[in-house]
């Protein structure tokens, strides 16, 4: 396997087991939240597989325009995924909370 995949599915575990928790734990906001980082890390990625441009994206040995519709929903979760582990190790080391950003549903 290709390391980059392998980070990939490392990422979506990652975010899968969070997920988890939050449900478990009853953290509404948490579950929509990753739920909307999800739809539009793929709605982003089916989208951008319709562009003239998907044939120019390389997505490991292949372009973007070429993978079926699961390899696009696993390329969309993946980098879901990826950028929400970014924005928690933001979130983690930043002691100032510059990069807090405020909760998509408000407890009532």
């Amino acid at each position: 396997m290709d390391w980059i995949a392998g980070v990939a599915f490392l990422f979506l575990v990652k975010k899968f087991f969070d997920f988890l928790r939050f449900g478990v734990n009853g953290d509404v906001n948490g579950l929509v939240s990753q739920l909307v980082v999800w739809a539009a890390g793929v709605g982003a990625v089916l989208i951008g597989a319709q562009t003239q441009w998907a044939d120019h994206i390389q997505v490991g040995a292949v372009t973007l325009g070429s993978l079926n519709f699961w390899s696009q929903v696993f390329v969309g979760l993946t980098l879901a995924s990826a950028a929400s582990f970014a924005q928690d190790t933001l979130a983690a080391v930043d002691s100032s909370r510059t990069s807090a950003v405020p909760t998509l549903i408000k407890k009532p």
